[in-house]
């Protein structure tokens, strides 16, 4: 099992035989509140510090308990502690466009740039023009990644 340190908490890739084979990112939460649909409101727990730590990490600047609203399978209760899994390729697939797509829309520009006006400013401009295209259709790329992973959470019962 890898375990890696995230703002949230201690997240860890695990093989679970029930869901399916798949790895999956996880972190541990809490059951805030229950809603009709078959929606929970769930608060992440923030891992515990190392030991010997003065709490100078900035993995734990974070003061505000992060929550989020998701659809379960099974019936839960208010308090209850459930393991969030998210599936590892869907979190590479997302960095790869919300970070790759605006580097792609710099090199097209800079070359549409370079080709309709054959010098350095030109290349320059094309490939702030498309950055800058790039940032405008975010909020849009956004929006659509974030409704297409949440249909991906998993909800279990911590063992």
């Amino acid at each position: 099992m890898n375990v890696f340190s995230a703002e949230l908490g201690t997240i860890f890739i695990v093989r679970t035989g029930n869901i399916s084979a798949d790895e999956f990112v996880s972190a541990r939460a809490r059951i805030l509140a229950v809603h009709a649909d078959a929606l929970v409101d769930v608060e992440f727990i923030e891992a515990a510090r190392c030991k010997g730590c003065d709490g100078s990490c900035t993995w734990f600047a974070v003061t505000k308990p992060k929550t989020l609203r998701l659809r379960v399978a099974h019936p839960l209760s208010v308090g209850q502690l459930v393991k969030v899994m998210l599936p590892s390729g869907v979190i590479l697939v997302a960095a790869a466009l919300v970070h790759g797509l605006p580097w792609v829309f710099l090199l097209l520009g800079a070359l549409i740039g370079a080709y309709v006006g054959g010098s350095d400013l030109s290349c320059f401009v094309g490939a702030a023009s498309g950055f800058a295209a790039a940032l405008l259709l975010m909020p849009a790329w956004q929006s659509r990644l974030e409704i297409a992973i949440s249909k991906r959470f998993r909800v279990v019962l911590e063992s």
